[in-house]
């Protein structure tokens, strides 16, 4: 189970390392490529580099509104799907953006005892439903030479893993929401260690 537990730190961070300079532009192969916009734009909000991550941790997990389990007939997995429950502009009559909102325990998504989306998440969504729902995406511009845990790694974390992986919801028995919770091990094995460690370890854990 450790060496398992491994394995999915050590390809959670390799992911996140590598989406650094590669954000994927068409993430499940349906086809809706977003517009790519060669540098990032502090004033907007992009689907791909932004938003796609946070609905896929938080709501289009396995078991919920994924591609397979489709709950309640909701498929959240893509540009497309997604848009079914978004008015473009008008973040307050989108139906996404009323059940990340909702303090009704039965009604809010993610559903307890997932934690809800913080208020910087729920933020990034109404901005991006607000500004025009937009197919988006743009080249990153962070360096993966300087990453360090509070500067790059954490907010990759809360964006892309904490979804699945937190106090209340720790998939493979893996909490990832606070540095406080990491065991030594994984510490020494992925927050101690500098990017180029883990591209040139990344074969080896595969």
């Amino acid at each position: 189970m450790f060496n398992r537990n491994y394995f999915i730190v050590a390809t959670c961070m390799a992911a996140l390392l590598f989406a650094c300079t590669h954000e994927v532009t068409d993430p499940n192969g349906t086809g809706n490529t977003p517009t790519v916009s060669a540098t990032c734009s502090a004033d907007s909000v992009y689907l791909v580099n932004q938003v796609l991550p946070l609905i896929t941790s938080n709501c289009a997990m396995s078991g919920c509104h994924d591609a397979i389990t489709r709950a309640e007939g909701v498929q959240l997995t893509s540009y497309s799907t997604i848009m079914k429950y978004v008015n473009a502009g008008n973040a307050s009559r989108s139906e996404l953006y009323k059940v990340i909102v909702d303090t009704d325990p039965g009604d809010r998504m993610p559903p307890p005892p997932r934690a809800p989306m913080s208020a910087t998440q729920i933020a990034v969504i109404q901005k991006w439903i607000n500004q025009g729902a937009k197919n988006n995406s743009c080249a990153s511009a962070c360096d993966a030479s300087v990453l360090t845990y509070s500067g790059a790694i954490k907010s990759m974390l809360d964006t892309k893993c904490v979804g699945c992986h937190s106090a209340s919801s720790p998939g493979g028995n893996i909490d990832l929401c606070c540095r406080s919770t990491y065991s030594a091990e994984w510490k020494t094995l992925w927050i101690d260690r500098s990017p180029d460690w883990f591209f040139s370890h990344a074969q080896e854990w595969c």
